[in-house]
């Protein structure tokens, strides 16, 4: 037995636990292609992926289309997707209606065609896994009658309304068409910053059945601060007083208390001009609560610059120089030299700055940092949430012919990738996201040494340096916007990529750097919003790469001119779901009403089996695999005289 089976052979020590196992993968093989999708660009707007995902990412309704009774009208069909979207609304609308208990049974009816449709995807143990309910028993056993005695189902339907359990059951069916409808969920980055509802976001990506996270630069810089990074920890606070939101850290238990406390101290009597939180219309300041959430901004800012500037210098390999600013002010003039060139400063009021050694933390800041840290390291919640982002998150992903990551791969002009040394080797293309990946990886859960101090600085150059693949531009130029009026300076250029990827031949050169040279491969990524309210296009690249970076967070949809895409991935193909309104209600008497559109990217001539996507050839390489290893138990652990086991065995083997 070579090595390969003797693994093999140790969590399927014997013929009837291996064979078990050939028969339940191929099973698999036949069912329908489950409904994998795509979304990048959250960015903490929590009650828009809440009705993502009560409406299924927009998929439950084609389901309910293409499952319900022709016959049904259209007003039938809004009051069912309304009553699976949001049950206990919709339960309003019946509930002085003479026909309840008929309408009712009918959306009882309806829900067990649109479950029994979807049960076609999944296993029997993967389905019990989606179950939660406590009346599973009875949902389960509705779903197998349904087609088969309708008599009985009805007889059990008028005992629930005897009992007047109709609502929960309803209820608890929704639930699970809601886990069902969505088998996949890819989450392209960005779940951090902007909207206050990140955590939440993560809670829900933690209670879903199958879900993987590609890092983006938002979500780096929070695990870093997670593991203590301190630089990270200042960036986190600073965009999070940037936008005016500190309910997720409110949520994590993080204290600011402290902050506010320092920044009253030492800049109270600063106006802190270009510090203003940016904030939507429906989330009002108090004038107070702005005038506090300046200095404390300006404060931290200041904090992030010094702290960085250490970063840089312990780290020469990142090529961060250039980012060295403090150094570079006349404090008498009140200017600073950037690029060979004086500009002046907006603001003369530096504080804690000492001149001759600009990026010294004062004794005040130091045990601000250190208070800070402490509350992000204790924080059982937020660690709960990076331990999640580490170990289901990753630098890239490659699904049933689709690529995707966050933002880009750092080239050239020409289109070559970029050799990029970090301090432990030259790496680029693939090899760059695999030390990446594997180097964050391996510091989780928190470490000390050398390694774990690497790591940490490794997270923040993801969010901010130069060749990062998850950044993709030359600079961040937070110091330029904050205390220069030169837009020149206040420009970040993108990485080549970000145009390249417009191109066919470049497309198919970076599929085949991972791997994939089917014609069905595309490249899916985030990142950047796409402008359609100016004619942008997500395809790029002749469709070999989609952006679906679409605006999910108010603060882009101004730009982008819609409510966020979503990319699916059925068993019919692909398709782009571009939602025209973030904000779907409840409307009484008309029901349900979800706004987008739906363009179809790619689509088969017939509904793909497991057994037709790469999965299936995984599956299949298993399924070869365990029939050698039952070939080698074959002799000796299986009496070949009985007529019934050499039949089995040979339908196995075959």
């Amino acid at each position: 037995m070579n090595k390969a089976l003797r693994l093999l052979s140790e969590r399927f020590p014997d013929y009837e636990s291996a064979s078990t196992e050939l028969l339940r993968l191929t099973s698999i093989l036949e069912l329908t292609k489950g409904t994998e999708v795509f979304v990048s660009d959250l960015h903490g707007s929590h009650e828009t992926f809440e009705n993502l995902i009560r409406i299924g990412f927009g998929t439950i309704e084609q389901i309910v289309d293409s499952t319900v009774s022709v016959d049904t009208s259209a007003q039938e069909k809004r009051e069912l997707l309304s009553m699976i979207y949001y049950p206990q609304d919709t339960f309003e609308l019946y509930e002085h209606r003479v026909d309840r208990k008929e309408s009712l049974t009918r959306v009882v009816s309806n829900m067990l065609k649109v479950m029994n449709t979807l049960l076609g995807t999944y296993s029997m143990g993967r389905f019990n896994e989606v179950m939660t309910s406590k009346f599973d028993a009875v949902i389960w056993d509705l779903v197998n009658r349904n087609a088969t005695n309708q008599g009985y189902v009805l007889s059990v339907i008028d005992n629930l309304f005897a009992l007047h359990l109709e609502n929960n059951i309803i209820s608890d069916m929704a639930i699970l068409i809601r886990k069902l409808s969505i088998q996949k969920l890819h989450v392209i980055g960005d779940i951090y910053d902007r909207g206050s509802g990140a955590d939440l976001i993560v809670d829900q990506l933690i209670d879903h059945q199958e879900c993987d996270v590609q890092w983006g630069n938002h979500d780096v810089v929070w695990m870093g601060a997670a593991y203590g990074s301190e630089a990270c920890i200042a960036n986190v606070l600073r965009v999070s007083l940037r936008y005016g939101n500190i309910g997720t850290l409110i949520r994590y238990g993080i204290h600011l208390i402290p902050l506010a406390t320092f920044a009253l101290k030492y800049y109270g009597d600063d106006p802190a001009i270009g510090f203003e939180p940016k904030t939507d219309d429906d989330e009002a300041m108090s004038d107070a609560e702005k005038d506090l959430n300046k200095i404390m901004h300006k404060a931290v800012a200041i904090i992030q610059f010094k702290l960085e500037g250490q970063l840089i210098a312990r780290r020469p390999k990142f090529n961060m120089d250039s980012r060295l600013l403090l150094d570079k002010i006349d404090f008498d003039q009140n200017t600073i030299k950037i690029n060979g060139e004086i500009h002046k400063l907006s603001s003369s009021f530096f504080p804690t700055i000492d001149p001759e050694d600009p990026y010294s933390l004062t004794h005040d800041e130091d045990e601000l940092i250190f208070r800070l840290k402490k509350c992000f390291l204790e924080s059982y919640r937020l660690q709960a949430h990076a331990n999640f982002l580490f170990e289901k998150g990753g630098m890239y992903k490659v699904s049933n012919n689709n690529l995707f990551f966050h933002g880009c791969v750092p080239v050239d002009q020409d289109g070559d990738f970029i050799p990029v040394d970090l301090g432990r080797g030259q790496y680029q293309g693939k090899s760059l996201f695999d030390f990446l990946n594997q180097t964050i990886k391996n510091a989780w859960p928190i470490k000390v040494g050398e390694n774990a101090e690497y790591s940490k600085d490794l997270l923040w150059y993801l969010w901010t340096g130069p060749l990062s693949p998850v950044f993709g531009k030359d600079k961040m130029a937070t110091f330029e916007r904050y205390f220069t009026s030169d837009q020149l300076l206040h420009t970040e250029k993108k990485n080549t990529y970000f145009s390249l990827r417009e191109n066919e031949a470049f497309c198919i050169k970076l599929l085949g750097e991972f791997g994939l040279n089917s014609t069905d491969a595309i490249i899916i990524n985030g990142h950047i919003p796409v402008s359609v309210r100016r004619g942008e296009n997500p395809k790029k690249g002749n469709g070999k790469l989609m952006v679906i970076d679409g605006g999910f967070s108010k603060a882009y949809q101004a730009q982008t001119g819609i409510a966020g895409f979503t990319l699916i991935h059925d068993a019919w193909g692909r398709q782009l779901f571009t939602h025209l309104s973030h904000k779907e209600e409840i409307v009484a008497q008309s029901g349900y009403l979800n706004k987008f559109k739906k363009e179809d990217l790619s689509r088969h001539k017939k509904l793909h089996k497991v057994k037709d996507c790469p999965e299936g050839e995984v599956i299949t390489e298993r399924i070869d695999d365990l029939k050698d290893l039952l070939r080698s138990y074959q002799p000796a652990s299986i009496c070949l005289t009985s007529p019934k086991v050499s039949h089995i065995q040979q339908q196995v083997l075959n």
